[in-house]
């Protein structure tokens, strides 16, 4: 295939409402044009701008004020609700700090506010401030500003978002409240709230009766006059100094804190302290409200409980298991020792819910529970993540020996058969361990450390223990990162099928096609698909990347059928986690049906990992189900893996190709070239079409040939290609490929 040169031009035709990029191949002395696609490209385009557009409508559209700064305080943004309010229209509005103080703020106010503002700025703490505006009445408002900080990821912050609340007439009414001289009326004393007068050095001026029983005195008399920051234990004093202090600076501040009565009875509270105002604005009082929220502490505390607490083994939850590992890691660092973890993972576990039943599960569950429990130490903390995965911290340990010790007891103890009604439940274990601080330096790390181990012991084969080590660290991040690669590619739609053809091999005619996967990256251009080879191992992924496959491919295929060019069958491929789910058919007929595509120009290849997958019925079901409607299946690289003819006679089996392992070293090797020839002549004998891959050289197809074979791939023939040059060489004279 010629490299593409692309030309840097863009077409928009209305006629078919669609945009193209022109490209260029050279042809001879000649170019070729053709053109790509990039409508959606250029439809994302204007979504994008109409979304920036529609969000500022959106937020001129809405009644309160809004509005923005940048990180170091510049304020650059404010809505259309800002300005009306102060009488402007929003392009007359200025948004510089200093000028909108001086013309629309009170004059008294104006310094406290750029006070707290360049205060929060500094400290990276949430602005609040009451003030009075300049309003488009011609009156001072009383408003409330608010903004919080946005950080990005490394805790900087990049933008402050901010409202301003109109509260004139709160003020207004509280002014009235405190003029009204009836703070010690029976609506105050009705209240189920604790409420305080204080002045400004935190001494009680007027306590409320709920306030007076709530201290456990007599008479307001025996409170009114102390000092209330005296009344809470040691412990709250210091917030109770803030509180007061911020309110006399005029901030409302609260708190939560607790103190025992007389009696002995304790209480929680949770307060609030509020600057009270004068009519000139100062502050002489500060209003105090204590509410009850004992009740309130106890259910959250049984609900707490609770939500650490596992239903099925009563052993703590995951949620209380890395409460534990941060606070038991965070001593070791503190005092230099070392703590161990294991994480346990039962073999096999699904089999017995699937053989015996749930109940059955959950009976194991519990007994290896209390088996675990019984194995520990004193020093060792014991718990359920999820499913069948136990975790336990060993802490104070001295060394991976020690830890190695505790876990092969684990595992002896562990897999002794359990009896449930009469029947006897063997159940393996496999053990990840690492080991802080060696392995990690922090509680998260070390989670994450002795999971990868345990996943590397359950890859490589189940059972036993396995420490952590470095090389295990590189391999899960590879597989993470091709899994996050795989997730954006998914997210973007990115997949673009490439098309290798199969050829006769006596007359180099094109016979059919396989589709093979690629992606597009931005910057990078067309990835191979061992980039996202691990996406292939999960379920979820590897349905949607083959799902999005199958989409493009019969999309292709439709475009060539409605062309009216002669399109030999196409080959998808699919991996085994795409069977995971038991309506593989299903889902492909339904594409098929969705493009108008004949399941007779369809060829699903498999590897027999599929057909010895533990899903292997789902899959017989799925290949029966597509081959009875006439999709033909092939077996992929025939004779890597442990290959046997009763595949050819359990599973409907209608192609065989010959792995390029075998077609690579036919030449040199007499045992390859045996099997390939046996391979060959097996095939019309058990009404198989066979098909050699990876025919590089002028010498393997003339072997392969004189053998026998009619069909091959490879790079002989050319590299896989992309949709729109299968569609040039299927309406040109470019085919057949030439055969010497």
């Amino acid at each position: 295939m010629r490299e593409r040169t692309p030309v840097h031009t863009e077409c928009y035709l209305p006629g078919i409402d669609k945009w193209f990029e022109l490209y260029g191949v050279p042809d001879g002395d000649g170019l070729t044009t053709f053109f790509k696609n990039i409508t959606d490209r250029k439809r994302l385009e204007k979504k994008l701008v109409s979304q920036a557009d529609d969000l500022r409508t959106i937020l001129d559209s809405i009644p309160d004020m809004v509005w923005s700064a940048a990180g170091h305080g510049t304020i650059d943004y404010f809505n259309r609700s800002w300005a009306q309010y102060v009488g402007l229209t929003k392009e007359e509005f200025d948004t510089d700090f200093d000028e909108l103080t001086r013309k629309y703020f009170h004059r008294e106010d104006q310094a406290r506010v750029g006070e707290i503002w360049n205060r929060s700025i500094e400290t990276g703490q949430i602005f609040e401030i009451e003030f009075r505006v300049l309003h488009n009445s011609g009156e001072y408002r009383w408003a409330m500003a608010r903004a919080q900080p946005h950080r990005d990821k490394n805790g900087t912050i990049v933008r402050w978002y901010g409202t301003c609340t109109d509260i004139h007439e709160r003020v207004l009414a509280e002014n009235k409240l405190r003029q009204s001289q009836i703070l010690q009326s029976s609506i105050l004393d009705a209240s189920a709230d604790s409420i305080k007068i204080l002045d400004l050095d935190a001494t009680i001026l007027m306590i409320n009766a709920p306030g007076v029983r709530a201290k456990g005195a007599k008479d307001a008399s025996d409170i009114v006059g102390n000092y209330w920051i005296d009344f809470w234990p040691a412990k709250y004093r210091g917030a109770a100094r803030r509180a007061v202090r911020k309110a006399r600076h005029g901030e409302t501040a609260r708190f939560i804190g607790s103190f025992t009565l007389p009696k002995g009875k304790s209480k929680w509270w949770d307060v609030v302290v509020s600057p009270i105002r004068d009519d000139a604005g100062e502050i002489k009082t500060l209003l105090c409200i204590s509410r009850d929220i004992t009740e309130q502490r106890k259910t959250a505390e049984r609900l707490r409980i609770a939500s650490e607490c596992d239903f099925l083994t009563s052993l703590p939850n995951r949620r209380a298991f890395e409460a534990h590992l941060k606070k038991v890691t965070a001593r070791a660092r503190d005092n230099g020792r070392n703590v161990g973890l294991m994480l346990l993972d039962l073999d096999h576990f699904k089999h017995v819910n699937d053989t015996l039943g749930h109940l059955a599960g959950d009976h194991l569950l519990q007994v290896l529970a209390k088996r675990l429990q019984a194995c520990v130490s004193d020093s060792g903390f014991v718990g359920r993540l999820g499913g069948d995965e136990f975790a336990v911290v060993l802490d104070d340990i001295q060394d991976e020996t020690e830890l190695i010790a505790a876990a092969t007891q684990v595992l002896a103890k562990m897999e002794q058969p359990v009896t449930f009604i009469g029947r006897l439940i063997h159940g393996g274990l496999s053990i990840g361990c690492a080991m802080f601080p060696r392995d990690a330096e922090n509680a998260q790390d070390l989670l994450k450390h002795a999971d990868t181990a345990l996943y590397d012991l359950k890859a490589s084969g189940r059972g036993g223990i396995q420490m952590f080590n470095s090389v295990m660290m590189e391999a899960a991040e590879r597989s993470a990162s091709q899994l996050s690669l795989a997730r954006r590619v998914v997210q973007d739609d990115a997949v673009e099928p490439y098309y290798q053809p199969k050829v006769r091999l006596d007359t180099g005619e094109v016979a059919g096609f396989e589709a093979l996967l690629r992606w597009w990256c931005p910057g990078n251009g067309i990835q191979p698909p061992s980039s996202v080879s691990e996406a292939f191992n999960d379920y979820e992924l590897a349905t949607k990347i083959g799902g999005l496959m199958q989409n493009r491919i019969f999309e292709h295929m439709a475009e060539w059928l409605d062309a009216g060019l002669d399109l030999p069958p196409v080959s998808i491929n699919a991996a085994p986690a795409e069977f995971a789910r038991d309506d593989y058919g299903e889902r492909m007929l339904r594409s098929l049906e969705r493009h108008a595509i004949s399941p007779s120009l369809v060829e699903l290849e498999i590897t027999e990992h599929v057909l010895v997958h533990r899903r292997s019925e789902q899959v017989v079901r799925a290949l029966q189900l597509l081959s009875d409607t006439g999709i033909r299946i092939a077996l992929d690289d025939f004779g890597t893996g442990h290959s046997s003819l009763s595949y050819l006679r359990d599973f409907p089996v209608d192609v065989i190709k010959i792995d390029r392992s075998f077609v690579g070293r036919m030449l040199t090797n007499n045992t390859m070239r045996a099997i390939v020839e046996a391979i060959t002549k097996l095939g019309p004998s058990l009404s198989l079409e066979i098909v050699a891959e990876g025919i590089e050289t002028p010498e393997q197809l003339h072997a392969l040939r004189d053998i026998g074979c009619d069909l091959g791939q490879g790079y002989l023939f050319g590299k896989a290609m992309h949709a729109d040059e299968v569609a040039w060489r299927l309406g040109s004279a470019n085919w057949p490929f030439r055969i010497e």
